[in-house]
């Protein structure tokens, strides 16, 4: 696996503009010492290891679109759009409800979606968030209104449970962003506008985080070892490898910004503090910039860039001329990033004639 220069596609004809965001978690809080199936000598290390204190876990009838639905509904609060209103819905996850229909269409159904917008997931493991913020902004110029695009997963239901390799670290979760185009940068937050993104994938390095049974290779009905249909990862290499395609992407977007002191902010796929904090001291960037939820979420797959980047929206507006750097990475292994920028003065602009959820889980938004 070696380090190239990123692939940088610049939006300029039709700028995309970030209306809202939301995000939603289970309510059951799972402490490490609740882990209570591995040796109490070996809890401690979690958080020495990674910094989680504690994840959420989704219950047995908690879906992974029931949670998208929730985000979902918290960020259309937010924007103030009706469902009605939507051009599209994509969902990016590697933890589908059923193999067959796409989440995204019972995300649809849900929310009451008009026919005239389209429904369908994308997945790139822990990337698949920005991969599908990157195909909603391609297809902004053929939709009929804004788009919603949701990182969600219930990765844990995905785990073996005694698994310490692995079970400790996850967590379940949705967030979800709505973006619309010129028509909408009236409403957008911060006054936001995608400006650039980055999209890599190193397929030699498929094996290091895989299910490796359960799929057309190797069905769960001639599957002979259970452990083989839970998820498994070799940490070292994850580690590496995250640390050296996150510092690549920060350096290129942080230039694209216009330098360090340009950098609001740095939000990260939430895996382990040692990844956001090599990653951060690689780059440059002070390690103050970059957001941390892991401690209370664990790593949420999809969904964390997007529960992190709604935790700062709702902290308040990004000064003007400010970047916020977004970046994630995973299986595949697959990488992603995008630089938005504020206010949408400072975008390039395309020609001008051209409430919360009775649910299983907790909801917020910005």
């Amino acid at each position: 696996m070696q380090s190239q220069s990123p692939s940088v596609q610049r939006h300029t004809s039709a700028p995309a503009y970030i209306l809202a965001t939301g995000h939603a978690v289970p309510n059951r809080v799972v402490a490490n010492a609740d882990l209570t199936q591995f040796p109490a000598a070996m809890l401690p290390m979690i958080a020495v290891k990674t910094g989680i204190r504690e994840r959420r876990h989704a219950d047995a009838e908690t879906a992974t679109s029931d949670l998208a639905i929730a985000a979902a509904r918290r960020c259309l609060e937010r924007a103030g759009i009706s469902a009605s209103a939507l051009g599209g819905i994509v969902v990016g996850s590697c933890c589908a409800d059923k193999i067959i229909p796409p989440t995204a269409a019972i995300v649809h159904d849900a929310l009451k979606a008009p026919t005239s917008a389209f429904a369908f997931d994308l997945a790139a493991v822990c990337s698949s968030a920005l991969y599908a913020l990157t195909a909603a902004i391609g297809m902004l110029p053929i939709a009929k209104g804004p788009l919603l695009v949701i990182g969600a997963d219930t990765t844990t239901k995905l785990m073996n449970p005694k698994d310490f390799s692995s079970y400790p670290y996850f967590g379940d979760g949705a967030g979800a962003v709505l973006i619309g185009g010129a028509a909408h940068a009236d409403k957008a937050w911060a006054r936001a506008c995608v400006d650039e993104t980055i999209l890599g994938c190193d397929g030699s390095g498929q094996h290091v985080i895989e299910i490796p049974a359960g799929g057309t290779r190797e069905p769960s009905t001639t599957c002979t070892d259970p452990k083989r249909l839970y998820f498994r990862m070799e940490g070292k290499k994850v580690l590496e490898f995250a640390i050296d395609k996150g510092a690549m992407m920060i350096e290129a977007l942080t230039a694209m910004a216009g330098g360090r002191e340009r950098v609001h902010a740095a939000v990260l796929h939430q895996a382990n503090i040692n990844i956001i904090y090599g990653i951060a001291d690689r780059s440059g960037l002070s390690r103050e910039r970059f957001p941390v939820n892991l401690d209370r979420y664990g790593n949420t797959g999809a969904a964390g860039v997007f529960i992190a980047l709604d935790e700062l929206a709702r902290g308040g507006p990004v000064p003007a001329g400010q970047s916020v750097l977004l970046a994630v990475f995973g299986g595949g292994l697959a990488w992603a990033g995008c630089r938005f920028i504020a206010p949408h003065d400072a975008c390039p602009r395309a020609d001008a004639s051209a409430s919360p959820v009775a649910d299983p889980t907790t909801t917020q938004g910005a």
